[in-house]
């Protein structure tokens, strides 16, 4: 439910963003960046607004990524790069971005909001440097992808000062 939750949140702040910045601009109103649309919404909206009470039960981190999400979707299209950012639909497949204290055992993971969650493969998570995770639904399951701090692999091999033997 947390996770659920949690997706209908980010995909609503999303949409709240672009609806914004489309009203700012038929009002003739300059562009409100990302920093200024969390500043609104925590200071304006939110309390105007008590039956959107909701906002503030999901995590914190995963409703600003999902702000920056949306501010880079229309910093691309000022660049001509992609098309105007479209409005998230409600489906079975959805996302959310975590950061923060994240720590992992060999068969569990514990999330910010929502604590120790059991995992289905064991050990392929390293245990230390983590950063952030990534939760994504699709229809009926849940998946986590974790982003780790992993010092860089050596590019060249050491020279080989053993001979070198050809079978012909």
């Amino acid at each position: 439910q947390t996770i659920n939750r949690t997706i209908g949140t980010c995909r609503w702040i999303y949409n709240k963003f672009i609806e914004t910045n489309q009203n700012l601009y038929k009002i003739g109103q300059s562009y409100m960046n990302g920093f200024a649309f969390s500043k609104w919404m925590k200071n304006v909206y939110l309390p105007n607004n008590p039956d959107k009470h909701w906002v503030k039960q999901s995590a914190s981190k995963a409703v600003k990524q999902s702000i920056m999400n949306a501010h880079r979707a229309y910093q691309t299209f000022f660049k001509n790069k992609q098309g105007y950012p479209k409005f998230k639909k409600k489906s079975g497949i959805g996302s959310y971005y975590l950061i923060g204290t994240i720590h992992v055992q060999r068969h569990r993971i514990q999330l910010p909001k929502l604590g120790w969650i059991k995992l289905k493969e064991r050990g392929y998570i390293p245990t230390n440097n983590i950063k952030s995770a990534t939760i994504v639904k699709e229809y009926d399951r849940y998946y986590v992808s974790v982003l780790v701090d992993q010092p860089p692999l050596p590019i060249f091999k050491p020279k080989q000062t053993d001979g070198i033997g050809i079978d012909l």
